[in-house]
């Protein structure tokens, strides 16, 4: 493929790569600025340039590649987690819910009584002793609120770790590659004959 094609096409990676996640902004950017601070060395040299930027362009995509699988893995794990301690309140909304439709049925009840003295004494009876019920659900929620609100921010918490976590691997990978590039362009490495091949191995 023409040296020049291949480095538009590797400016629409980058780009491509920076709107995914607009904190990376390592990697094909860096193959971009070496190519414009070497342009002098690809003219005298064009075809060692085109060989260590056909090579280089494996390598970058492959560390993107690889940063890509681990940080969606970190927004997986963290949506299938919050699905499941969501499910495990399931119950003790249907609780809360049955008492106050108990509660609320039998105040309804004091609406139907026949006549208005006996409809009036079941509110007096009954609201009282309901009242307490609702009272208690309000209080019961917001214990089970709260306390689901710290296992959800702690899922968010591990999800940034995780994603900060291949964010830095990213960057030492990507570095270590840039500094190969770099070395091939300038003539003081040979150009890797080897495929470049990344394989990410989750944590």
């Amino acid at each position: 493929m023409d040296f020049h094609l291949n480095a538009i096409l590797l400016a629409t990676v980058a780009i491509g790569s920076c709107i995914a996640n607009p904190s990376i902004i390592t990697g094909p950017f860096r193959m971009l600025e070496i190519m414009s601070a070497t342009s002098e060395m690809q003219q005298n040299n064009p075809q060692r340039s085109a060989a260590c930027f056909n090579y280089y362009d494996g390598v970058f995509k492959s560390d993107w590649a690889a940063y890509e699988n681990g940080y969606n893995q970190c927004v997986n794990n963290y949506e299938d987690s919050h699905k499941r301690v969501l499910e495990r309140y399931d119950p003790i909304v249907w609780d809360l819910g049955n008492t106050v439709k108990s509660s609320c049925g039998h105040l309804l009840e004091c609406h139907n009584k026949g006549d208005s003295q006996k409809s009036l004494s079941c509110y007096a009876t009954e609201a009282p002793k309901h009242s307490k019920n609702v009272t208690a659900v309000g209080s019961n929620a917001s214990i089970f609120h709260g306390s689901l609100g710290q296992e959800i921010d702690q899922l968010v918490y591990t999800r940034e770790l995780c994603s900060n976590t291949s964010a830095r691997e990213y960057e030492i990978r990507s570095g270590e590659s840039y500094e190969a590039f770099q070395s091939c362009m300038a003539g003081l490495s040979p150009v890797p004959e080897d495929h470049p091949t990344t394989t990410y191995i989750p944590n």
